[in-house]
C-alpha cells in the first residue's frame, strides 16, 4: 500500500504529499521526520486516517486499496512518460511563526 497514492485519491487537490503535509492535512501531531520508526508510525496514522475517507469513495478493503494504488501508480507513470509534471509545493516548516 501507497499513502501517497491512497491520499491522492481522496484529495487530489493537495499541494503536497509528503509524510509532514499528510499529517498536517489529516490533523496529526509532527513526528520526527527522517528517522524510520517515526515515518513508520506516521505513515500507519496517515493509513489509518484515512480509511472513513477511502470509504466514502468506495475503497472497503485491502484489496481494493492495493487495486486502487495500482491503477493511480500507472495512470501517474503514464502520465510523466508524456511529459506532465506534478507541481511541487511545501508547507511553511512546523516552528515557522505565522
Amino acid at each position: 500500500l501507497d499513502t501517497r497514492l491512497l491520499a491522492l485519491l481522496v484529495e487530489a487537490r493537495l499541494p503536497d504529499f509528503s509524510l509532514s503535509a499528510l499529517g498536517h492535512w489529516l490533523g496529526l501531531p509532527p513526528h520526527g521526520a527522517h528517522r524510520a520508526l517515526a515515518d513508520a508510525r506516521m505513515t500507519a496514522a496517515i493509513f489509518e486516517a484515512l480509511i472513513p475517507r477511502l470509504r466514502e469513495r468506495g475503497v472497503h478493503t485491502v484489496g481494493e486499496a492495493l487495486a486502487a494504488c495500482r491503477r493511480i501508480g500507472s495512470m501517474a507513470e503514464e502520465l510523466s512518460r508524456a511529459g506532465w509534471a506534478e507541481p511541487r509545493v511545501s508547507l511553511p516548516p512546523e516552528n515557522a511563526a505565522p
